[in-house]
């Protein structure tokens, strides 16, 4: 066979074995089609030693594209049976990003690092002003951001989550302190 045909070919049987498995996921399908996974997985090798042999780079390239989308997909799916055998999910739940309970997880994600994103950012805003006021210096506001960014985690070890920053001025120097809400 032709090694475009046979490409093409793999294409349309990844394609349908990415559907069996989405139906799977979603509680559809009782078992996961493991057996075309592993036929799919053997025809992929088959193309991969092919693939030395292969002298045009166009070849080449496709080759290690359906090679990487198979391998993508692959352990997608794989994660996704592990996950469902040793319990940590049902199927139908929101499998990868789907309105069950994990989009609603994401959006509570989303929702903590805009608020954190926001409390570093007003931070950095208030060390720059106070700077400016009572230091004529001028400091980059992103630049004393991604500083935060990275002396939060030493911090929240240290001292648990529940902090608050507080910018000041101490007569020579801006600081920035963290302090306990309970200490408040």
């Amino acid at each position: 066979m032709n090694l475009i045909h046979e490409i093409s070919f793999l294409k349309q049987k990844i394609e349908i074995l990415e559907q069996k498995f989405a139906q799977y996921f979603m509680g559809l399908e009782k078992r996961p089609p493991l057996k075309e996974l592993s036929e799919i997985k053997s025809q992929i090798s088959q193309l991969i030693k092919m693939e030395s042999n292969l002298k045009q780079q166009s070849e080449k390239f496709q080759v290690q594209t359906i090679v990487n989308r198979f391998t993508t997909y692959r352990l997608k799916w794989e994660r996704g049976v592990r996950d469902i055998e040793e319990g940590r999910i049902k199927p139908g739940s929101g499998f990868f990003g789907g309105m069950g309970t994990s989009f609603k997880n994401s959006l509570k994600i989303e929702k903590k690092t805009e608020q954190k994103d926001s409390v570093i950012e007003k931070t950095a805003k208030q060390y720059v002003e106070l700077s400016r006021k009572f230091l004529n210096k001028n400091y980059d506001t992103k630049a004393v951001s991604q500083m935060l960014e990275k002396k939060m985690k030493e911090i929240k070890t240290k001292m648990g989550n529940n902090i608050v920053l507080r910018v000041y001025f101490d007569g020579q120097k801006v600081k920035i302190k963290p302090v306990k809400k309970e200490d408040l």
